[in-house]
């Protein structure tokens, strides 16, 4: 049994109609009728007061844009509770902003105003209404997002609305205010949108759906099959804008199945350093692809899955089974992944070890070509044989949407290739990244708590920091590293020091140079420097007694530097002296400067355990050189497993050698410590060459 309003009852007999559109002539001959009878009270309708009457004229549309009481899949209304199915988060829908236009022969207001505090209104998800408190003010224009409070009580017609021109949905109480919603009696629409959500009534919306379903049917994503009550998943539309175009998504909602194995990797930022520094030495051009519906493109599915279409493609008693993945289904990207995965292996490309994203192509023993894979984004170089033997192949069997090379933009990056090296960027993510507003009385107010919004404000611009220090931007690493320890227990004076780094951006290093080396095992070195910190950082229970750590990998022949890794991090457990901070900071350092040689190693020459390649460590902690090179024990027991793995990888070659520096040649000093001087590691950034006094090696 199921519970509907009353007025959504229909014959059975004319239930399939209705639902399909298929509406008798005379029912559908014209729009003019067809809004007469609209607003023609029937015998039901004379027993009820005027705002019932007005709910029930307020009635759903089909696909086919014509009225009716009754819709198999109606939303469900206020009354009942209007909210998702699920506690995840929706994507934004966003569209070129469009007020809603005043009223015209293409639509019509609906009453739907309670007569009192006693009466509920009916209101649904994606109603378009509007509202004022009596007939002197103008009209506010809001989209339901959902009921603010409960059916019940003082609450009860408290709805969460998206207002024109604002951003996110705020509650407002509509007791007592005239309210009145859209409505459509015309097959001509238009599109109207009302802070960030869409009306979907455009024709450029419609053309962009039409698209998609032509992919959905060209690379055979699905067949359909009668609807007998088999579990399934329900779908939505996603409708963004790049511009002036409108792209239309149909994605699952995979959270209503149990979700398979959905683990997919994506390409490590270090593997995509080593990338510019394997083509400009090598003097590949550097390029790049996109594969358009790459998760329609995949192999077909090991498993039964039905989704239920929207319901503007939905056909009566048809359900689709699914033959490819689509977009929200837990397991799409890994689907997607053993796909292109399995191809270049057919075509002779083998797979890293250490990075499931890196293949490799060899001919002859010789290096012939790598490729990069990131989702659907392919970054490669290479020979010309390799290119159109591979690259060729790819470009045949997979529909491509974008190909780059010399100058593009790579995963948020911007890429720029010259003739003797390869520079990257994020100067254009730079600059949208703003201070926060504070006024004046608020600036005073150092010690005081943030409220919500200001505190959702400082933690969106730490993000963007986060991710900038992260990619680009490692003279930034411990400011953002500083202030994420804050996040939660944020206060005005912390905001001050945000915006402080925020000014730092354009004084940082304006790019990252990779310049051309000779590979040959035998000139080439990684290089790290680590360095630490005791005690100055907050940890969660706000007292300041965490420490910092930090390293910088690089790949050497003496003077050229290219940067390979970098990270900026609390040291993983309590020290209690700048030694024991030291010797973990050392650790970490070198372990992340083996990862970097083994897997230059494998993508050169072939083999993930070759210690060819030299590592060679530099730390300013003297008393921690001296433990390293010495057979004295350190008298905290707990170091003394961290010290001897040290000692050991010394020992075997697994690291040639760890030289002590003066702090003042310690590149890694800014990642660990606040205010320090960040010239000499921008430097080495912009120039990919190590200034001379680190030029020591």
């Amino acid at each position: 049994m199921i519970r509907v309003n009353p007025c959504k009852v229909v014959l059975k007999t004319k239930a399939d109609d209705l639902v399909n559109g298929n509406l008798p002539d005379d029912e559908t001959s014209n729009q003019e009728d067809h809004h007469k009878r609209l607003q023609t009270k029937t015998p039901e309708e004379e027993g009820l007061d005027k705002d019932q009457r007005a709910h029930t004229k307020a009635k759903t549309r089909v696909s086919d844009g014509s009225e009716c009481s009754s819709d198999s899949e109606e939303e469900p209304s206020a009354e009942e509770g209007v909210q998702d199915p699920a506690p995840v988060q929706r994507p934004e829908e966003t569209v070129p902003v469009q007020h809603v236009a005043p009223e015209t022969e293409q639509q019509s207001w609906g009453k739907v105003t309670p007569s009192g505090r006693n009466k509920t209104l009916t209101l649904k998800t994606n109603d378009l209404i509007r509202f004022r408190q009596n007939e002197s003010e103008d009209w506010t224009n809001g989209l339901v997002d959902s009921r603010a409070g409960k059916a019940t009580g003082t609450k009860k017609n408290c709805f969460n609305l998206q207002l024109d021109g604002n951003e996110g949905a705020e509650p407002v109480d509509l007791n007592e205010q005239e309210v009145e919603k859209l409505l459509f009696v015309e097959e001509e629409q238009h599109v109207y949108n009302v802070g960030s959500s869409l009306l979907k009534h455009d024709p450029a919306v419609k053309a962009a759906k039409a698209c998609e379903i032509n992919k959905f049917k060209e690379f055979g994503v699905y067949e359909e099959v009668k609807d007998v009550g088999q579990s399934s998943v329900s779908s939505r539309w996603i409708i963004t804008t790049a511009g002036n175009k409108v792209k239309a998504r149909l994605v699952a909602r995979g959270f209503e199945e149990t979700y398979p194995r959905s683990d997919a990797p994506t390409i490590s930022k270090t593997s995509l350093r080593l990338f510019f520094t394997i083509a400009t030495s090598k003097n590949w051009s550097l390029e790049s692809l996109d594969i358009t519906a790459a998760f329609l493109q995949a192999d077909e599915m090991n498993r039964e899955v039905f989704l239920k279409p929207p319901a503007d493609v939905r056909k009566s008693r048809l359900i689709w089974k699914l033959k490819k993945p689509v977009y929200g289904l837990g397991d799409s990207a890994r689907r997607w992944y053993i796909t292109l995965y399995q191809y270049l292996q057919d075509k002779g490309c083998i797979v890293s070890k250490l990075d499931k994203c890196v293949f490799r192509f060899v001919e002859n023993g010789k290096l012939q070509g790598i490729v990069a894979t990131h989702v659907d984004d392919l970054l490669y170089c290479g020979t010309e044989k390799f290119k159109r033997q591979i690259i060729g192949d790819v470009r045949r069997n997979f529909k491509i949407s974008r190909m780059h090379s010399g100058v593009f933009t790579y995963l948020g990056w911007n890429v720029n290739q010259k003739t003797d090296r390869i520079c990257i960027d994020q100067r254009s993510y730079g600059e949208s990244v703003k201070p926060i507003d504070l006024s004046s009385k608020r600036k005073r107010e150092s010690d005081s708590r943030l409220s919500d919004e200001e505190k959702t404000e400082y933690q969106r611009q730490l993000g963007k920091l986060l991710w900038l220090s992260g990619q680009t931007r490692p003279d930034l690493n411990f400011d953002t590293l500083e202030l994420s320890t804050y996040a939660n227990q944020a206060c005005v004076k912390h905001v001050k020091v945000l915006n402080k780094v925020v000014k730092k951006i354009p004084g940082g290093p304006q790019h990252i140079c990779f310049r051309g080396m000779d590979l040959d095992k035998d000139r080439i070195q990684i290089i790290f420097f680590s360095d630490a910190s005791v005690g100055n950082l907050f940890s969660e229970s706000g007292s300041q007694t965490d420490s910092g750590r930090g390293y910088l990998v690089f790949i050497s022949n003496g003077k050229t530097a290219n940067i390979a890794d970098w990270s900026s991090r609390k040291v993983k457990r309590k020290v209690h002296s700048a030694f024991g901070a030291e010797t973990l900071a050392c650790s970490d350092g070198m372990g992340a400067a083996i990862y970097v040689r083994q897997i230059l190693s494998e993508i050169l020459y072939g083999d993930a355990k070759l210690r060819v390649i030299p590592v060679i460590g530099f730390i300013d902690s003297k008393q921690l050189h001296d433990q390293i090179t010495s057979t004295k024990q350190c008298e905290e027991k707990r170091l003394r497993i961290d010290v001897s793995e040290i000692q050991e990888c010394v020992e075997s070659g697994e690291v040639e050698e760890i030289n002590w520096i003066p702090t003042g040649q310690m590149l890694a000093d800014c990642l660990t410590k606040k205010n320090v001087n960040c010239e000499q590691l921008t430097q080495v950034l912009q120039n990919g060459e190590f200034v001379k006094d680190c030029q020591r090696l």
